[in-house]
């Protein structure tokens, strides 16, 4: 994802086909997991501070988990995903391995939610045939999971 945002930034325009390889790569291996919170996750995720880069402010790694898909997304940037990750001191002895990952597939769905909202949206007006307003669709497709964001576009290309 953080290739996409590089891409788009410098002017690439993302082709559905595009944005379908991407969405059956990830739903064929099964990126859409939930990360299981339970209270020494809890403990631990708020002793992490991930660093919000759009005003410089800080906030836990428990506080960005809560956080909305959207404000999710709108707070970091996937290249300050991966810095994040890659930060030596990033849950340093604070989390297991096996915790470390279910948060970071719990975290990719959050940081992931727009790219598979606007092609799921345009995607599924198309399903549509344009029958619907586009406030209805933006308001069915907002309410949907990322699977079901990436399933509306493998649908719209079949």
């Amino acid at each position: 994802m953080a290739i996409v945002e590089l891409l788009t930034s410098r002017g690439y325009e993302l082709a559905s086909s595009d944005a379908l390889t991407i969405a059956r790569f990830l739903s064929e291996r099964e990126f859409f997991v939930k990360a299981v919170e339970h209270e020494k996750f809890v403990d631990r995720a708020k002793k992490i501070t991930i660093r919000i880069t759009s005003d410089g402010s800080r906030l836990s790694l428990h506080d960005l988990i809560q956080l909305s898909d959207q404000e999710a997304a709108e707070s970091l940037s996937y290249l300050d995903y991966i810095e994040q990750g890659h930060e030596k001191t990033f849950a340093k002895d604070l989390l297991p391995a096996s915790v470390k990952e279910k948060c970071a597939a719990h975290l990719f769905v959050k940081l992931s939610r727009g790219f598979f909202r606007d092609w799921a949206l345009e995607s599924f007006v198309e399903l549509t045939r344009d029958r619907m307003r586009l406030e209805y669709c933006e308001a069915i497709v907002d309410k949907l999971t990322n699977q079901d964001l990436c399933n509306i576009c493998v649908a719209a290309n079949v």
